[in-house]
């Protein structure tokens, strides 16, 4: 899987409507910084700005932030067909239980 269909992955997994309410939490230059923003939408942004800027030279990301979605998007496409993923990815929105489901859903693929 490359760096744009995991990043497609992700958005389908967390929502459009929700990435949405999430980027708003934004505030000026620096998003790190903004407060109560999910950290699955950080690095969806983050990652969105790396391949701004790898289109721009022709190199692959390989920024710990892209073996990060990587291996979360390989979780998600290996449990997508689980019938406890959609609690997963309700629990994914959570911005108290992201973690955890991340651990269920490594628990589900072994």
């Amino acid at each position: 899987m490359d760096i744009h269909e995991a990043l497609r992955l992700l958005e389908d997994t967390l929502g459009h409507a929700f990435i949405k309410k999430e980027v708003h939490k934004m505030d000026g230059w620096n998003p790190e910084s903004s407060i109560n923003l999910h950290p699955l939408v950080l690095l969806w942004y983050k990652i969105r700005e790396e391949s701004g800027f790898t289109e721009l030279t022709d190199a692959q990301p390989n920024s710990q932030r892209s073996r990060e979605l990587l291996t979360l998007a390989d979780l998600i496409q290996n449990v997508k067909d689980d019938p406890e993923f959609p609690r997963l990815q309700s629990l994914l929105r959570d911005l108290e239980h992201w973690e955890a489901a991340i651990a269920q859903m490594r628990e589900l693929k072994t």
